[in-house]
């Protein structure tokens, strides 16, 4: 006996109330063919390193909980620092020259940069970035298909490494720390929430030098 309108509406009702109310508690990520994290990074660093200047120019910004936003122009020549300023990334004036990096208190404080990332503000060349990074995230298992909050192992709160590389050139363009809940699908209404939750720092501008 076929359904009445009545009913084929409140069956359609239901199922969309059902839908929306999944959607609002799950946060999931899919990946379709998960890889090793480090198996990314160093396929990344073996393109960097084919197609690396050897001196560049590489501005990197800063941020972090209860830390100030930081930015810092590097001078790399033969993966060594020459030269360290200030980027002005948040200049009100844009054009104002960049002052020399002299107070970098910031950085080492008990809640600085260097507790999530290199042990010194002036080692940042690529090279060593990609070191420290693969360091980090060979300790990464393998994401699985389906990720409940986005956690790779099920401990969902766990301090983990992340990165993203230039998709021309391989070179690191940015890298986290923390254990911030991350997910592409639903609302996550059943995933933890962290705040203040991560360390960032990422490759504003990578420019070849003469």
């Amino acid at each position: 006996m076929p359904l009445s309108k009545r009913k084929r509406s409140l069956i359609m009702l239901t199922i969309f109330v059902f839908g929306c109310a999944i959607w609002s508690v799950v946060g999931v990520t899919i990946r379709l063919n998960p890889q090793p994290p480090v198996a990314e990074l160093r396929t990344a660093r073996d393109h960097w390193q084919r197609v690396a200047p050897a001196h560049y120019r590489l501005t990197i910004a800063f941020s972090g909980p209860f830390n100030p936003l930081g930015g810092v122009r590097y001078t790399i020549e033969d993966n060594r620092v020459t030269h360290m300023e200030w980027a002005n990334l948040f200049a009100i004036q844009p054009g104002i020259p960049a002052a020399q990096v002299e107070n970098t208190e910031w950085y080492y404080s008990p809640y600085g940069y260097s507790i999530a990332f290199l042990p010194s503000i002036d080692q940042y060349t690529m090279d060593n970035l990609f070191a420290f990074a693969e360091e980090k995230i060979s300790q990464e298992p393998t994401p699985p298909v389906v990720a409940w909050c986005g956690s790779s192992d099920g401990n969902v709160g766990r301090i983990r490494y992340e990165a993203t590389y230039d998709e021309e050139k391989g070179y690191i363009t940015s890298l986290q720390r923390g254990n911030c809940v991350a997910y592409e699908f639903g609302l996550g209404l059943l995933c933890p929430v962290t705040s203040d939750c991560s360390f960032r720092l990422r490759v504003v501008s990578l420019e070849p030098l003469p």
